[in-house]
């Protein structure tokens, strides 16, 4: 009984410090305050306190002396360095993710998805002077925050996209402006028109446009993603970039291996 409970409370133990990772993991290399990471792990306080001191004597988050701000650690990208890849579509959207930055001239994401997270895995920058870099190769959000995740969820059979947002819920007010009604309503609206919009939600003063990227073979999914201030987004423009990123992708699938 005793090692039974010991078992039990080690494994909220790691939960809980993963779900802190997690959240300063959304912020990129953008740092995190203490407050945030909080609010955003919804967990008490002094237990944000007891994790991030212990995860600093490991080595997996940082504290910048200076802002006060929370990082990850220098471990985890000497684990990272070592780790078998688990994203299979970045080698295959490399000129596509070209061929629509120089399109669009505006900022272009690939994102994957991880359980109930989308990832960041690649981008492009467009050559439009005013660029709408929202987030790093390696952020990871709940699904639904940001119109790739959006998408991608969108793909997915309702049932499952469903239990995701309910799963994601307690999470989004913080980390998008977002809250489980209006994705529900959003992720309708990206089901009828085939692409998913966000504007002004996962990033105050952006808009976003994704389609999603399902490989039938293994299951995996992905979106790409055109990000922009909104008046970029005007007069029809996020339904016309919709049909390019959709041909892109389109042509991925025919480069995809069958096995």
């Amino acid at each position: 009984m005793v090692a039974a409970k010991a078992s039990g409370e080690t494994g909220q133990g790691i939960s809980r410090a993963m779900r802190v990772l997690r959240v300063i993991a959304t912020q990129g290399r953008r740092g995190m305050s203490f407050k945030a990471i909080a609010a955003g792990s919804q967990l008490p306080p002094s237990t944000v306190h007891r994790l991030l001191r212990s995860l600093m004597t490991e080595g997996l988050v940082h504290k910048d002396a200076r802002t006060s701000k929370y990082y990850l650690g220098h471990l985890l990208h000497e684990f990272g360095l070592l780790a078998m890849p688990q994203f299979r579509f970045s080698q295959w959207c490399q000129a596509s993710l070209d061929r629509l930055a120089a399109m669009t001239q505006d900022t272009v994401y690939l994102s994957e998805r991880m359980g109930y997270e989308a990832v960041a895995t690649d981008y492009r920058e467009g050559t439009y002077p005013l660029q709408a870099l929202s987030l790093h190769v390696g952020v990871r959000r709940p699904l639904g925050v940001g119109a790739g995740g959006l998408a991608m969820l969108a793909a997915m059979p309702p049932e499952e996209a469903q239990e995701i947002v309910r799963s994601n819920a307690a999470y989004l007010p913080s980390l998008g402006n977002l809250d489980e009604t209006f994705l529900l309503g959003a992720l309708s609206e990206a089901r009828s028109r085939g692409y998913a919009y966000l504007e002004d939600k996962a990033t105050r003063g952006m808009a976003a446009v994704a389609v999603a990227l399902r490989d039938e073979h293994t299951g995996s999914l992905a979106a790409i993603s055109v990000t922009a201030v909104p008046k970029r987004m005007a007069e029809g423009r996020s339904a016309r970039i919709a049909e390019e990123i959709r041909k892109e992708v389109d042509d991925i699938l025919t480069k995809l291996p069958s096995a």
